[in-house]
C-alpha cells in the first residue's frame, strides 16, 4: 500500500504477524518489495486494518504528532541482524548512536561493520530507525 504523507509517499507491506517492509523512496520501492518477497516469502495477509494503522501512524510521524511507532512487526533476517534491529528500537527518539556503539551494546565489540551492514539490510527503516 502507497501511503501518501507530509514527507514522502512510503509503500507499506503487512503480514499476518506485523509491518514487514517499508520503503521510503518511490524509485525503488516496487522493486524492492519484490526482491524482498522474493528473499522472505512470506504467506498471509494482515488485512486492511494493520495497514490502515500504519498508514496512520507514518501520517501522524510525517506530521510530527507522534514520535514513536506502537505497530506489530514482522521482522525476517539473520538472528544476528535481528539483533540489532531490536537495539536500534531501544534508541530514544531523536537521538543517535553509531555502528560501534551498537555492536558493543549487542556484545559484539568488534561488528561495527557487521552492525552497519545489518542496519542497511532493515526492511522496516524509520519504524525501527
Amino acid at each position: 500500500m502507497w501511503v501518501e504523507t507530509d514527507l514522502f509517499t512510503p509503500l507499506v507491506a503487512v503480514t499476518e504477524v506485523g509491518v514487514c517492509f517499508l520503503a521510503l523512496t518511490s524509485d525503488r520501492a516496487e522493486r524492492g518489495l519484490a526482491e524482498w518477497m522474493e528473499r522472505q516469502r512470506p504467506s498471509g495477509d494482515a488485512g486492511d486494518g494493520l495497514l490502515r494503522s500504519a498508514a496512520e501512524q507514518l501520517r501522524e510521524v510525517a506530521a510530527g504528532r507522534r514520535q514513536v511507532f506502537d505497530l506489530p512487526l514482522d521482522l525476517r533476517g539473520t538472528q544476528f541482524q535481528r539483533t540489532v534491529w531490536a537495539e536500534l528500537q531501544r534508541i530514544p527518539f531523536g537521538k543517535t548512536r553509531t555502528y560501534g556503539e551498537l555492536a558493543r551494546r549487542i556484545g559484539r565489540g568488534g561488528a561495527s561493520r557487521a552492525v552497519g551492514g545489518a542496519n542497511g539490510a532493515n526492511p522496516v527503516s524509520w519504524v525501527v530507525p
